[in-house]
């Protein structure tokens, strides 16, 4: 099977291709979480998400092989393991730091420590293993790839962050701010680490981690969403600019910063490894 890019099909090929992906699995992506309810057990419902993530790999998987006739590397099983590490390692320091720096500005308090609960942790890391698996292949399997492949790294990052940040105007407590600064940090983030490591494993763990630990673990909203249960109780005050509000800390001008600046980082390092 000849492998071909994104260059050797014709525009209207590519634009289809890309459409019929995006919005396919789009909806692919807005059913999945159902699997995961349809029992009230706590560990059927994780198997649910954990189930429907999979699902979802395996109809990228049988996309690109169809319509791309090519295997997707971007799904090594070889590389599952390190990228998706080094991506939750990532998305798990970007977010303590996020709370230090908050912490520090008086921002941020633990009012008290839940009671540990495994059952509750095993389902949230199921459901938002099931939430980063959808959205990267939406919008960096499909939407950065294409984009990049044909015109570009830049092109790439600026409409793939875009899209992804202005996708969130439909969350609660979402504003215009909102979504630009989660096109900032988390779209350019995200598209830097897909470009760095050509696997959906690394923005996959580190999207995990981003929305895993700011919720469960610091008691965050996420992303204007609040869970019903996190290890820390906490209790934010300050101004929207520095706390992000309602909306969390993905609003907040520290994290917006952060995220290019990790992005900068990631990218350097990445080219430093390369050249060594």
């Amino acid at each position: 099977m000849s492998e071909l890019t994104m260059k050797d099909f014709p525009l209207w090929k590519w634009v289809l291709k890309l459409l019929a992906g995006f919005v396919v699995f789009f909806i692919i992506y807005a059913l999945s979480p159902t699997l995961g309810y349809i029992f009230e057990d706590v560990y059927a419902n994780a198997f649910g998400f954990t189930f429907a993530a999979c699902l979802m790999l395996a109809l990228y998987y049988g996309f690109v092989l169809l319509l791309e006739h090519r295997k997707p590397s971007e799904l090594s099983y070889k590389r599952f393991l390190p990228d998706s590490s080094w991506g939750f390692a990532v998305g798990a320091v970007f977010m303590c730091t996020i709370t230090l720096i908050l912490y520090l500005c008086n921002s941020y308090t633990v009012v008290e420590c839940s009671e540990f609960y495994f059952g509750a942790f095993f389902n949230y890391f199921c459901f938002y293993f099931l939430v980063a698996v959808g959205e990267e292949i939406i919008f960096r399997g499909f939407l950065f790839r294409y984009i990049r492949d044909r015109f570009g790294l830049l092109i790439a990052l600026v409409v793939s962050s875009v899209v992804f940040g202005f996708v969130h105007i439909f969350n609660d407590n979402a504003t215009v701010m909102s979504c630009l600064s989660i096109a900032i940090e988390a779209g350019l983030l995200l598209g830097v680490a897909y470009h760095v490591s050509n696997t959906l494993w690394m923005p996959v763990g580190l999207h995990l981690a981003w929305n895993y630990i700011q919720g469960v673990v610091f008691g965050y909203p996420v992303s204007g969403n609040g869970s019903d249960y996190s290890l820390f109780v906490s209790e934010v005050s300050g101004s929207d600019i520095i706390t992000g509000g309602e909306f969390g800390p993905e609003a907040s001008v520290f994290t917006a910063v952060l995220g290019v600046v990790a992005s900068i980082l990631l990218m350097s390092f990445a080219r430093k490894l390369k050249k060594g």
